[in-house]
């Protein structure tokens, strides 16, 4: 326990020497750079950095949580930055190489020191894509010699074609980046190859998390960034971790990336985090909804990865709406560049406040008009009664196709004005202006009466 609360201090310490580093960009092929999730609204510097979270809570001169007494003090290393104690990975390369054929690759696997790893499986992805004749998917396997080298020669150059080199150990993957072969050289790659475990326990692993809500017209929807910084020298397998969801969540989805990381749907569970988090930086993002049918409150609870140091909660500010994370401190209003209204709440783990899951409370939530719940009650009080309504005469069906008009308009005056003020949706305006003049010409009939 005393290793994991060190590890969260020095995460906070580290997060700008990490995202610096060659190697933890590049981690297993993630090309992400501690992006926000797919469309989240670019918030300014003071609120939410175009960066990791992590990276500006070390300098944040308004936190009112100091680090618990005895924490060791994250103080920049000699190699990349890294303080003492954790390991800057060295990195993996994809380069041309003017001395190899074209047609070739020449391949160099090492361990966490350097040291070249002889006997090794490995396996050499294609893909070959055209139009003609569409995608289509092959890999030659071979293993290194005993100095560590392996080679691959005859490989079709041109842009059509791209490979991907790959290495499988004790159920992980660690891979190099794609690359296509030029027409007059090699190429050569040198891939580092870890201890593997699936206890999270023997990993010097944290993260740092971003949840941003959105209340849509009929939905919830809710998208989720993870940045893993792996500090030590094993390789962390997340094997099926459940991030436990509601279970009426619905339309879960990840970001694609270039290794085997990713979030799959459980249904009514969760999502399912699984891949290899080897040294370096990784990226993870997903995205969820929940069902909205216009309530004034939307309250849930979800699961988080483990180890998490750092979260950020961000929701759209809706005129009078409030934001509320248990535990958290209480949401403040910011603006974006683009000017939209944002409930920003953050918390750094403390070593007494271990952070699995978070329960959310959005309230003050715009909804329909009174007049319109009156109409709705109203219709459907007339379509009981309507045969006994036709059968009443025509001065009777006049009176009331003359009452029932007027509640339409006032109501239809009333989403006007709702939509004026943006406390309608434009989709829940455009499908209740829709019912609302089809219910008012139905009241200008050939049997109804004219004013």
């Amino acid at each position: 326990m005393r290793r994991v609360e060190a590890l969260l201090v020095l995460a906070v310490g580290l997060s700008v020497a990490w995202g610096a580093g060659p190697a933890s960009a590049r981690a297993q092929g993630n090309s992400a750079q501690g992006a926000m999730p797919p469309g989240h609204p670019p918030v300014d510097g003071e609120v939410v950095p175009a960066g990791p979270i992590v990276s500006d809570i070390g300098n944040d001169e308004d936190t009112d949580e100091p680090l618990p007494p005895g924490h060791p003090v994250a103080t920049p290393g000699k190699q990349g930055g890294a303080a003492s104690g954790t390991f800057t990975p060295p990195p993996d390369t994809e380069s041309e190489e003017a001395s190899l054929p074209a047609g070739s690759i020449a391949v160099e696997l090492r361990d966490p020191a350097n040291h070249v790893l002889p006997d090794t499986e490995l396996t050499l992805g294609i893909l070959h894509q055209s139009v003609a004749k569409g995608e289509s998917r092959e890999h030659k396997v071979t293993s290194t010699d005993a100095g560590g080298n392996a080679r691959f020669d005859g490989l079709e150059t041109g842009g059509g074609i791209a490979y991907r080199l790959t290495v499988p150990k004790d159920g992980a993957t660690f891979a190099a980046l794609p690359f296509q072969l030029p027409s007059q050289r090699g190429m050569r790659v040198v891939l580092h190859v870890y201890p593997v475990t699936r206890e999270i326990q023997e990993a010097l692993v944290v993260m740092q998390g971003v949840l941003f809500i959105e209340v849509k017209d009929d939905r919830v929807q809710l998208e989720e960034a993870f940045t893993v910084f792996n500090l030590g020298k094993v390789a962390w397998l997340a094997d099926g971790v459940l991030l436990r969801l509601p279970p009426s969540f619905t339309a879960l989805s990840a970001q694609q990336t270039m290794s085997d990381q990713g979030v799959d749907s459980q249904e009514k569970e969760g999502a399912r985090l699984h891949g290899t988090f080897a040294p370096g930086r990784h990226e993870v993002q997903f995205k969820w909804q929940l069902p909205y049918s216009g309530e004034s409150l939307v309250d849930f609870s979800t699961g988080l990865p483990p180890h998490v140091a750092v979260l950020r909660v961000i929701a759209g500010a809706s005129h009078g709406a409030k934001l509320h994370v248990v535990g958290f401190p209480d949401a403040e209003r910011r603006t974006d560049a683009q000017g939209q209204k944002l409930l920003v709440t953050e918390k750094q783990v403390r070593r007494d406040e271990p952070l699995s899951a978070v329960h959310v409370t959005l309230d003050g939530l715009p909804t329909p008009g009174a007049g319109r719940i009156l109409a709705t009650g109203l219709a459907a009080f007339l379509v009981v009664a309507g045969v006994s309504l036709a059968r009443g005469g025509a001065y009777r069906q006049a009176s009331s196709d003359k009452a029932r008009r007027s509640v339409l308009l006032a109501e239809l005056a009333d989403l006007e004005r709702g939509r004026e003020t943006a406390e309608v949706g434009p989709k829940t305006y455009e499908r209740n202006r829709r019912e609302l003049i089809d219910d008012i010409a139905r009241t200008l009939g050939p049997t109804s009466d004219t004013d």
